[in-house]
């Protein structure tokens, strides 16, 4: 019986495992791709984050600031991958999940293949990225030979490169990015519409020159239970104007939801008609975690209930990187890091 497993090799599970690590615990994480990280390489490596250096680092990062303050994910994956490996973190690839059971004060983890490991303890850290949200109208679309529909997570540039009739479905921070990097590549006589349920509103990145980031230190450690939390922020807003550029010339406009598709054409609910050659869903992410079964409650975007990263229903059971998981910060690398050693020190209190 292992004293932790943790359930994905991503930034929160390299992350849970290196701060259990420092305080002696005994720890596996379970990855069911093939390389740690998995999921993270499916964004386009070439995107910046928006969140400077110092905010996007796990917590004993050694981290060479490169000439630019922001990294990319490209970046950002390098230096991870250096981090596993200086700190040795025990990682079983291949290791797809199935099933978490509670047997007594210990949990069972069920493999794909039947195999089953056991842990006084359990993190999950499966994350949002491998469960990208597609609206049901635009499911068939997906692979249709009419016109080319992807979601945010698998755009690139040489897709945008060659838009010249763009349509971005939502108007969260994602939908900004793919504007922002479309607008560098694009062809000159090229278009794009954002489609939304209401006007897209954008944050600015600096405010007198510093990153709101910063700015964001303290108000984002806001306990995730409070209700008026939830009310304010549930919905994520954009963050960066320098798209807005891009609609100020008119090469980007808002209209209303889409309604259906037929062909090559996109109706709007408010009767006009696009023709897009692109489509981009900027849709979101899910955390289905779907291998916690009914054991745990959730919300009403399917997110586990917790209370300070632990499940409201199974004591010792804890999740990390999923929005409110503890404060605002949660879903973020900065606040996984934070995040990340709490966790280490509950369970380390508990130990006998």
């Amino acid at each position: 019986m292992y004293e932790v497993i943790v359930i994905g090799a991503g930034p929160a599970g390299i992350a849970a495992a290196t701060q259990l690590g420092d305080r002696g615990i005994e720890v596996l994480v379970l990855e069911k791709g093939t390389r740690v990280l998995g999921a993270l390489r499916q964004v386009n490596p070439r995107m910046k984050l928006l969140t400077p250096v110092c905010l996007s680092t796990l917590h004993g990062m050694r981290v060479e600031t490169p000439s630019r303050d922001y990294l990319n994910f490209g970046e950002l994956i390098a230096e991870l991958e250096v981090f596993v490996r200086e700190r040795a973190v025990q990682v079983q690839l291949q290791a797809e999940v199935t099933k978490v059971e509670r047997s007594g004060q210990h949990f069972v983890v069920t493999l794909q293949g039947g195999q089953q490991l056991e842990s006084r303890y359990l993190v999950d850290a499966s994350g949002m990225i491998d469960t990208p949200h597609i609206p049901p109208i635009f499911e068939r679309w997906l692979n249709a030979p009419t016109t080319r529909c992807v979601h945010s997570l698998d755009v690139r540039s040489e897709d945008l490169a060659t838009a010249r009739r763009l349509l971005v479905v939502g108007g969260s921070t994602s939908g900004f990015e793919v504007i922002e990097f479309w607008d560098k590549v694009r062809p000159h006589d090229a278009k794009a519409w954002m489609s939304t349920r209401g006007f897209p509103v954008a944050v600015p990145h600096r405010i007198l020159g510093i990153d709101i980031h910063y700015l964001l230190y303290y108000p984002e450690k806001l306990p995730a239970h409070l209700p008026l939390v939830h009310r304010l922020f549930d919905n994520e807003k954009a963050i960066g104007l320098r798209a807005l550029s891009t609609f100020a010339k008119g090469v980007v406009k808002v209209v209303p939801e889409v309604k259906r598709l037929d062909g090559d054409k996109a109706y709007l609910t408010d009767g006009r008609t696009l023709n897009p050659d692109l489509i981009v869903l900027a849709t979101g992410f899910e955390h289905s975690a779907w291998h916690l079964g009914r054991t745990v409650k959730r919300d009403s975007k399917k997110r586990p209930l917790t209370s300070n990263c632990e499940s409201t229903e199974l004591p010792d059971l804890f999740v990390l990187g999923t929005k409110f998981s503890r404060n605002l910060a949660s879903s973020f690398l900065r606040g996984i890091a934070r995040d990340a050693q709490v966790v280490a020190d509950r369970i380390a209190s508990r130990r006998t």
